[in-house]
């Protein structure tokens, strides 16, 4: 098997680690053309490098930003839809069934929603605790032993 390209960026391995954690690892890897190992890699650094983490934190925000600003359009759009496309079925149980399915899509999709909200709040509180743990690990002072020989 041939070797992952190496990402070097670090802005490109936060943005690769959010889209693994929205799509998965094996998406985000296709995505960029490196292997799952190379994802769970940068994953591993990303519990060491505290610049990393900021740039995690930047990146995962935006896309969680710009996510649920598509969602209300997108539902929106799917009832006007709805409720343009009422008036013109025809009474009979497939276009019930259909409209049915239509409403208990839109449903799930804000239960999905919901349930990202608190995962998303959760998964928030864990890295500002990394964060905090790997900035105070880096802030302490290191002594160095001299030894006599």
């Amino acid at each position: 098997m041939a070797r992952s390209p190496i990402v070097s960026n670090d802005s490109k391995i936060a943005l690769i680690l959010v889209q693994a954690m929205f799509y998965g690892d094996k998406a985000a890897a296709n995505d960029w053309g490196i292997s799952r190992r190379t994802v769970d890699n940068y994953r591993r650094k990303l519990t060491t490098d505290a610049e990393l983490v900021k740039l995690f934190n930047i990146t995962r925000d935006e896309f969680c930003k710009n996510w649920l600003e598509d969602a209300p359009i997108a539902i929106r759009t799917a009832i006007k839809w709805i409720t343009d496309s009422l008036p013109r079925l025809e009474a009979n149980l497939d276009n019930l069934e259909a409209v049915n399915n239509t409403i208990k899509t839109l449903v799930e999709v804000q239960l999905t929603k919901d349930t990202f909200d608190v995962r998303l709040a959760e998964y928030y509180q864990q890295q500002s605790e990394q964060v905090g743990q790997v900035a105070s690990e880096s802030a302490s002072p290191k002594t160095i032993e001299a030894t006599s020989t």
